[in-house]
């Protein structure tokens, strides 16, 4: 599609706009020459064979396309608030979107992660149960101080004597990867508890009364005496 601009000089003393000027050279220097939309027109007709219907035909229908082409672009303009993202995080949002309420969603999450929490709580507490149980300790006292520290106890084997079978044991896994057995690891951190943590046996010699039934039983009374040994050192909360 042509442009016309139409440049009109001041007509010259002869009224045939020959009048003296940057036209003709005068102070000229390196002025751009002024576009003849004449010219231009006669060439464009000359190009249409000289029929003038045809070639407005073509211009209107030129500047027709052109009209309709900035109409379907300004329907493609976001507005103010749009924001634009590629297919893929349309496609992300939906997903998202489709889960709930951002709110709701939240919620649920948080929920979730404490009920996982909750969970590996009761499932680390019967480990360090089953463990205290193999290794003839209290287990609520165990667990305690397992719990508390926040042991990671490993099952290990130990080769047996004269090519015998193994023999399973457990260690408790150090923070640089190598393992201390768990006995000796009792010995050196939790002497001050030895006797609530692997007390002697309460079985009655022959020949005791049976107790009546009254009193607290020894199980719980190892578990209260730990608890006040604990509360006697400060540094831990039961």
């Amino acid at each position: 599609m042509f442009r016309f601009r139409f440049l009109l000089s001041p007509q010259g003393a002869d009224g045939n706009g020959q009048g003296g000027g940057a036209s003709e050279g005068q102070g000229g220097g390196n002025q751009t020459p002024e576009f003849d939309a004449t010219k231009a027109f006669e060439q464009l007709l000359a190009k249409n064979n000289n029929d003038s219907v045809a070639l407005a035909s073509r211009l209107w229908q030129e500047n027709y396309d052109l009209r309709e082409k900035n109409r379907q672009l300004a329907t493609k303009v976001p507005g103010e608030d749009a924001v634009v993202i590629t297919k893929d995080d349309a496609k992300a949002l939906k997903a998202y979107r489709d889960l709930g309420e951002p709110k709701d969603v939240k919620e649920e999450l948080a929920t979730g992660r404490a009920s996982t929490t909750e969970l590996t709580g009761i499932r680390k507490a019967d480990a360090y149960k089953a463990v205290a149980e193999a290794n003839g300790y209290e287990p609520k006292v165990f667990t305690k101080l397992a719990t508390n520290e926040g042991l990671e106890i490993v099952e290990t084997e130990a080769p047996g004597a004269k090519g015998g079978k193994a023999t399973k044991g457990y260690s408790v896994k150090n923070a640089d990867g190598s393992t201390t057995p768990l006995s000796e690891y009792a010995d050196a951190n939790w002497g001050e508890f030895a006797s609530s943590l692997k007390p002697a046996s309460t079985k009655p010699p022959a020949g005791t009364p049976a107790r009546s039934g009254r009193g607290t039983p020894p199980s719980v009374q190892a578990e209260d005496k730990v608890i006040a040994q604990f509360h006697a050192t400060g540094l831990y909360d039961l």
